[in-house]
């Protein structure tokens, strides 16, 4: 069972103001209070919310962090991947880049090269690379993101649909066990699966406190990436398991297996 769209923002509303009172939820959704009431219910069943006295409230292992608390945690980590990551990357690269903290991080580390073509629905990774030396940046229609200013929805899917590039750049929300990628909400997902599909190279950037996490909707498996840049120690398993999918594993500049 998945969260309708109206769900699906009540969570984006709900993380950002943690708390939410069921008046303001029927008001701003224009429906009764007691439709509010079951998609509460239904949310609290799959451990995406708390109901609380007089409203619903955030739970934090399942729902993220506000923006820039988040581009404060792991940050040497993401630091290190993204420094990795744009070692792959030369001069004239056309990259798509979805929105996440590690890939705003990867966008700051690209600023070194010249002449990229950049299509991201992240306002925070346009406004890094938009400046630089002649880059070209493209970014999607669709209905922005208060947290982030990422932006989301159908057009912006049908949007990076119109182009081909040499790299896709992607975060995740969690690995699970089956080292299925992850992220919290459908419409982020929605969006990852439509850039992957537009890349001859995909690579993840993850740092090693994503394996074991389990998000909301499924992005897609290990198996159809190609490169998964992290930070060591990897377990031994793991990067067996990576090695039969063929996923090239990186974890500093002079061990890749």
């Amino acid at each position: 069972m998945y969260p309708s769209i109206r769900q699906a923002k009540m969570l984006e509303r709900i993380r950002h103001q943690q708390f939410c009172n069921i008046y303001e939820l029927a008001t701003s959704f224009s429906v009764s209070e007691e439709t509010i009431r079951r998609d509460v219910k239904q949310l609290a069943k799959m451990h995406l919310v708390r109901k609380v006295h007089g409203g619903v409230a955030s739970i934090h292992d399942k729902v993220e962090s506000p923006f820039q608390k988040r581009m404060a945690e792991q940050g040497e980590e993401k630091q290190q991947i993204a420094e990795l990551c744009a070692n792959l990357i030369q001069d004239g690269s056309t990259l798509m880049l979805d929105s996440g903290t590690t890939t705003s991080y990867v966008a700051r580390s690209l600023t070194k090269l010249k002449n990229l073509t950049v299509i991201t629905n992240s306002t925070d990774i346009a406004g890094v690379l938009l400046p630089s030396s002649g880059n070209h940046v493209y970014i999607p229609g669709g209905e922005v993101r208060q947290d982030d200013g990422a932006i989301f929805g159908q057009s912006a899917v049908e949007y990076v649909q119109h182009f081909n590039v040499n790299w896709a750049i992607i975060s995740v929300g969690g690995i699970d066990n089956q080292l299925n990628l992850t992220d919290y909400y459908p419409l982020e997902s929605d969006f990852s699966r439509a850039v992957i599909e537009q890349a001859q190279e995909v690579v993840v950037v993850a740092d090693r406190s994503k394996f074991g996490r389990v998000g909301l909707a499924k992005i897609c498996k290990m198996d159809e990436i190609d490169i998964l840049i992290t930070n060591p120690p990897i377990p031994k398993e793991i990067a067996r398991k990576l090695h039969s999918m063929n996923v090239k594993l990186i974890t500093d500049s002079s061990h890749i297996e």
